[in-house]
């Protein structure tokens, strides 16, 4: 594992994370754009589109992962390395944020380019389902996000100076040990579910019967899949509005039967996007003005 490709000096260098997220984001525009004219999206309203979400998706994820933790970034500031808080190419990205970031964005941007939101978004799915895919790549070789001590035979031990390595010391294990635990590959498993969910949604873009079936779709797909990978993911950070042990479950996945599984602030905030999602769902399918009138 090798997170850094170039290093410039002692305090610069470009890391297969960053490549990562930009050639998520480039990717996904891509795919906008080549879809987008099919559905009267001209090429400068794609690219404006672009700047939206790269300022709105990156504020968000990284707005996010202060708050979440906002002590850590506080004592960096108190020993005056406040421009700590801006180097999100080092990792420290949200995920949920950036989505939230991003459904702020396009709505700003769908009413100042009048084109009809849930229409953008639809174009805009797969690319997202397949960005994220990226991204989570980006993530394994950064070790952050990474999942709980498992994983039998996938179990993936970071080395030493990963940001899984760095949770392990700040846990309890001794510097001097170079390597974590073998771990669950979380950011693995969910680049395998993203991208079964980015043909789905291709499919599902090119058949739909009416605006919003696509965006709905993600939502709730990514929704459960993140529900799910929760269960194997370390979120201790982020906590858990309720702690639920299943003992079955933890051993059939190598997990301590004690450690809880549900429910962790991800998971909670999954339930209330499904929710969401299903109720849009049910108000757009019955609209009559909510019918497209070309099909890609």
């Amino acid at each position: 594992m090798h997170p850094v490709l170039f290093r410039f000096g002692p305090e610069l260098a470009l890391s297969v994370y960053g490549i990562l997220v930009a050639a998520a984001f480039a990717g996904g525009l891509y795919l906008v754009g080549r879809s987008g004219p099919r559905y009267g999206i001209s090429q400068d309203q794609v690219l404006d589109f672009g700047f939206w979400m790269l300022v709105s998706t990156l504020a968000g994820a990284r707005l996010l992962f202060l708050v979440v933790h906002w002590r850590l970034y506080a004592d960096a500031c108190s020993e005056g390395r406040c421009l700590e808080v801006l180097k999100f190419w080092k990792g420290g990205l949200v995920f949920y944020g950036g989505l939230l970031g991003a459904i702020a964005g396009s709505i700003v941007y769908a009413r100042r380019a009048k084109i009809p939101y849930l229409l953008l978004a639809d174009v805009a799915a797969p690319s997202v389902a397949i960005g994220h895919a990226i991204g989570r790549i980006g993530c394994f070789f950064a070790g952050c996000c990474q999942g709980r001590a498992g994983g039998g035979l996938l179990g993936v031990s970071f080395p030493r100076g990963s940001g899984a390595w760095v949770d392990w010391v700040r846990e309890g294990m001794p510097r001097s040990v170079g390597a974590t635990p073998p771990l669950h590959p979380a950011q693995l498993y969910e680049v395998f579910f993203d991208l079964i969910l980015f043909f789905v949604l291709l499919r599902v873009k090119s058949r739909k019967r009416f605006h919003g079936q696509a965006i709905v779709t993600y939502l709730l797909g990514y929704a459960g899949i993140r529900f799910l990978l929760e269960v194997v993911r370390a979120d201790a950070d982020r906590g858990f509005v309720l702690r639920r042990a299943w003992p079955a479950l933890s051993r059939a996945l190598g997990l301590p039967p004690a450690d809880p599984v549900v429910l962790s602030t991800s998971q909670a905030i999954s339930l209330l996007i499904a929710a969401g999602a299903t109720i849009v769902l049910l108000r757009v399918r019955r609209s009559s003005n909510n019918v497209p009138r070309t099909t890609p």
